[in-house]
């Protein structure tokens, strides 16, 4: 199989009865400036290169190698009450590039249906997605047979959920209560947009953060979760995860979905 001046090989994958090869034509689209950080609180074979850049949050795990959300603007205090997002103000408030995004330790974006470790989302594959016109890159959405609501009490039980609940509810009313229908929307039903995953625009990607920090920081102090064991204290991250689909439907964005890990 020879390389030729329109396409080029770009995966190779051994599968257990042939060897199949991944064609993409060549592009002509400018490589854009993108970082991706890979949030890790454990030793594991994470992502890091030009684009990957992996970041250690909490306090049971550090790697001179990767950023650490203790150094720089933070709130790394809140990390095992609102998990990643203590990485996404990180990130907000000290990177640098015009696009950025969010990934974990073991999940990632594929470029595309082909669901293989080597074909995590490319350089070039978010390049020609925002050439194209796209704001933001987000997980396939996904449709739970609960609502958002039922789907946060059965990991943390209805009790924190409720109390969780009557938190956000008060501080959303009283900081942007033109949300509050879409909060109630979303929480009721059953669209979700999973993991806090992103990739996008830094103009966006303050807007979001610029809305969601004005509440889950009081939220987040607000619940009392001093007794609780440590999938209770997430209460809160359990809401933070679904508020990209609450914010979402106040917009009006361009959604590119992809698989993810």
């Amino acid at each position: 199989i020879q390389k030729s001046e329109e396409f080029w090989i770009n995966k190779k994958y051994r599968l257990p009865d042939k060897i199949m090869y991944v064609f993409e034509k060549k592009s002509d689209v400018r490589l854009c400036d993108c970082k991706i950080f890979v949030v890790t609180h454990k030793k594991y074979n994470v992502k890091h290169d030009l684009m990957y850049q992996p970041i250690c949050v909490g306090n049971q795990y550090q790697n001179k190698e990767y950023l650490n959300e203790h150094l720089g603007e933070n709130i790394a205090y809140l990390n095992d009450r609102i998990n990643e997002c203590t990485a996404l103000y990180w990130m907000w408030r000290n990177g640098k590039s015009e696009y950025i995004g969010l990934n974990h330790y073991r999940r990632y974006f594929y470029n595309n249906r082909i669901k293989h470790s080597e074909n995590y989302l490319s350089i070039e594959t978010v390049s020609e997605i925002f050439e194209s016109d796209y704001d933001i890159i987000l997980p396939e959405a996904i449709v739970l047979s609960r609502t958002l609501l039922d789907n946060i009490a059965a990991g943390v039980g209805e009790e924190l959920r409720n109390q969780g609940l009557e938190i956000v509810q008060h501080l959303i009313k009283r900081m942007h209560p033109d949300y509050m229908d879409a909060f109630e929307y979303a929480m009721n039903g059953h669209l979700l947009y999973m993991c806090n995953m992103f990739v996008t625009h830094r103009r966006i990607l303050n807007q979001y953060c610029e809305w969601l920090f004005s509440f889950l920081i009081d939220g987040a102090e607000l619940l009392d979760v001093s007794s609780c064991d440590s999938q209770g204290k997430r209460t809160m991250g359990y809401f933070a995860e679904t508020l990209w689909t609450v914010w979402l439907l106040k917009q009006k964005l361009r959604i590119f979905e992809l698989p993810i890990v």
